[in-house]
This record gives C-alpha cells, structure tokens and sequence, in this order.
C-alpha cells in the first residue's frame, strides 16, 4: 500500500487573474515546508481556499477532490506495483530472517559455553555477536529505504501520468479548483470526488 502525507491543493484559473493565485499558492506551498504542525499549515490552506473564492468574485466555483492514496492503491499500475513492493518485502525479510538466525545460533552457543571459554575466545564470540547485530540493523535500515524509495517512485510516476488527466478533466468540465488530499477536511461530498474518474480514465489510457 501506498501512502502519500502531504496536502496540496491543485488549482486550475483562467484569464489574468491566474499570476495572482499562482503567486499565493507559491506562497503556501513554501510555507508548507517550514511547517512544524500540521494543523497550522491547515488552517492557512483553508485561508487560502477562502480568499480564492472571495477573490474570484464567485460564490458557485466548481470544486473537485481527488484522494491520492485511493488513486495510487486502486488504479492498475499502483496494484502491479504493490504486488512488486510486497516481493521486494518478502525477499528482503527473507534475509533479515537469515541473518536474525545466525544472530540467534551463536547467542546460544555463547550461553551454552560461557563456563568454560576462555577470555581470548569470549571476546572474540562477542566481538563477532557485536558485528553480526550491526551488520543486522545495517541491511533492515538498507532494506526499509529500498522500499520506501520504490514506493516514492511508484507514486510520482502515477501522478506524473494521472495530472495531465485531471488538468483536461478540469477544463473540460469547468472546474475552477481541485483539492488533493486534504485528509484534515471534516466532510467531502462524494459529488465533489472524482477519483474514481481519474483512475478509470488512467487504467483505460495505460492498456
């Protein structure tokens, strides 16, 4: 499964109004980043939504909603590529499993000779016991960012292929805004979603 954290808001504006909002919108985006709470971050991006709208001089904007996490996970290219994250998964805990093991064999081989090793011996068992444990922590790091960078990748490749989709969807039917992932709004009308479209329109362009 795929997981995306960020909250954006995707805006498409016609006419001379569009350096205005692209300048505000830039403004918050920077903003984003230097955000320690989240929540904040939040309630300048409903500030902003706020005055777009009053700006704009139109009470009716047509607003859309995309779930980005829905459109990863469920369209056919984010599926094929879940299926390659769990292998990689699989394959890599394989590994730890095996490396766990042999961490495991000489800890009881430790305990079952400590009263008659002698100092050189012990010391040698714990310092190869310290190696194998740090080389353990070396390969699940390794393999914890493996995974993540396959998944990151993953995603922007389908947001890469799904923004032209969306941009024509909202030309095409007259949307003056689009808000992605905005996990912290208390209601989304299902009106308003048109995720499912989007993955429709991916799939069928990816076949």
């Amino acid at each position: 499964m795929f997981f995306i954290n960020r909250i954006d808001v995707l805006i498409v504006i016609y006419g001379y109004k569009a350096n205005r909002f692209r300048y505000y919108y830039k403004f918050f985006k920077d903003l984003e980043g230097d955000m320690k709470r989240t929540g904040f971050f939040i309630v300048c991006a409903f500030f902003f939504v706020a005055a777009f709208a009053t700006a704009a001089g139109a009470k009716d904007i047509k607003t859309g909603y995309i779930d980005v996490n829905r459109l990863v996970n469920n369209s056919d290219m984010g599926k094929a590529a879940a299926k390659e994250i769990k292998k990689l998964r699989k394959e890599k805990m394989a590994e730890l499993d095996k490396k766990k093991a042999e961490i495991d064999d000489l800890e009881s081989w430790i305990m079952d000779h400590k009263g008659d090793m002698d100092a050189v011996t012990k010391r040698k068992k714990l310092r190869k016991l310290a190696d194998l444990k740090t080389e353990y922590k070396r390969m699940s790091d390794d393999a914890a960012e493996m995974i993540k960078r396959k998944n990151d990748d993953i995603v922007v490749k389908i947001l890469s292929k799904a923004l032209p989709l969306i941009r024509e969807k909202a030309e095409k039917e007259g949307f003056g805004m689009i808000i992605k992932n905005a996990d912290a709004l208390i209601y989304v009308s299902k009106s308003v979603d048109i995720t499912d479209d989007i993955i429709k329109e991916l799939n069928n362009k990816l076949k």
